[in-house]
């Protein structure tokens, strides 16, 4: 026996809102975040979604505590959840992702009969529909749904098991104060939520609701689990007033004494987090990994050059990191190329991608002592500064024992 709950925010507002579950429950550990969206008031028409984050680039930070216990969180939520959404099989982008969260990450090899050189060129297979855009009306605009477990790994690692079956449980009887806050970006950073230009861009963020499945059920009073945090800091780029090198040397300090299973790179333009006037062209904006020119990355763990050579040297060579440790990448070709082609390549809605989706990553599986990263780039004129995100997944424990539960790093 179960039955649906939908619990509205006890506070909202366009900075921040907060949702709670009922305490003395079991519900099941499948959490729905929906009604995600917002309405339009500037511009006076519809806007698209970022097409890499969708509606989830409303999001600055979310946070799952339990009282004053912090469980689980993502912190500059919106930049993770578009490489999320960038790992996602094509299929489920087309149909899944862009239905629940208004992203447009399908895309299909098409022939085109004109091309005398007989080059496939990769096509977006399907555009947004209108009911996919954020609206003046609170009626029509585009409401979204998240499973929180694709945010908070504990939700998915909180698994009891019984006679039979293990089962993905959250019991509100160990868990008393369960809360999810979440906190929406501020209204400069909105601009980098939908695609193209919003000079003058008003919205008024809609209030979200959890939607629980209660069940019948005991679950055991003791459980140990470990689960996967994303965590981050940032290296500061240089800039360049003419030719030359650029070098960044910088430590790391983040993860200190944790465990990190492996590590994301992002190369951010932070101009383009609050940039009003970009363009129809930009469809993904800062949720995105920006093409550096002849860029070469290496790391040391511990005393330890993670890279053998002359280190992250070529962009292929990082993607062949990034997938190794992340898995396959829905990416156009080009897309983590210093120079696309996209004429002979990439139709014009997947060359919005070109040169926005140079991604790196490293598998690690140790506990970091020290971490130091030497970033260095050439360019051939001015270059503007940016920040290379730097994420790594941390291990975590929840112990619970006869009711009683702590949380440590693992």
């Amino acid at each position: 026996m179960s039955r649906l709950n939908i619990i509205d925010a006890i506070s909202h507002s366009n900075s921040r809102s907060e949702l709670r579950f009922d305490p003395n429950k079991v519900y099941s550990g499948n959490v729905m975040l929906g009604n995600l969206g917002c309405t339009i008031t500037n511009p006076a028409r519809s806007l698209l979604y970022n097409a890499n984050s969708g509606v989830l680039a409303l999001i600055q930070n979310i946070y799952l505590y339990d009282g004053t216990q912090l469980l689980d969180q993502l912190t500059d939520a919106h930049h993770i959840l578009a490489f999320r959404n960038v790992q996602a099989a094509n299929g489920y982008n087309e149909n899944i992702g862009q239905q629940l969260i208004a992203t447009n990450r399908a895309y299909d090899v098409q022939q085109d009969p004109y091309d005398i050189k007989n080059v496939p060129k990769i096509v977006d297979v399907v555009t947004l529909d209108p009911g996919s855009a954020a609206t003046q009306d609170p009626n029509t605009t585009f409401k979204g749904f998240v499973n929180l477990q694709n945010i908070f790994n504990c939700l998915k690692q909180m698994a009891y098991k019984f006679e039979n079956e293990t089962v993905q449980l959250v019991d509100t009887n160990v868990f008393q104060s369960l809360r999810v806050i979440i906190e929406w970006r501020s209204s400069a950073e909105l601009n980098s939520a939908f695609q193209g230009t919003t000079t003058g861009l008003a919205v008024t963020i809609l209030q979200p609701q959890l939607f629980l499945e209660e069940v019948e059920a005991s679950p055991p009073q003791s459980l140990s689990f470990n689960y996967l945090v994303y965590e981050l800091d940032k290296v500061n780029c240089n800039s360049a007033a003419g030719a030359g090198t650029i070098q960044t040397k910088q430590r790391v300090n983040a993860f200190n004494t944790k465990f990190v299973s492996k590590l994301l790179l992002m190369n951010v333009d932070p101009t383009k987090l609050t940039d009003d006037n970009v363009g129809n062209d930009d469809a993904v904006k800062c949720d995105s990994s920006l093409v550096q020119p002849n860029e070469i990355i290496q790391m040391y763990l511990n005393g330890k050059a993670l890279f053998d050579f002359n280190g992250m040297n070529t962009h292929g060579r990082k993607l062949n990191f990034v997938t190794d440790a992340w898995g396959a990448l829905s990416i156009p070709e080009c897309s983590y190329l210093q120079v696309a082609r996209p004429s002979e390549l990439l139709t014009p809605q997947a060359a919005q991608l070109a040169g926005k989706m140079s991604y790196g990553g490293v598998l690690l599986n140790d506990r970091v002592t020290e971490l130091n990263v030497d970033y260095s780039r050439t360019v051939t004129g001015a270059a503007a500064a940016f920040l290379l995100f730097v994420w790594g997944e941390v291990v975590k424990n929840i112990n619970i024992k006869n009711g009683v539960y702590s949380v440590s790093y693992a």
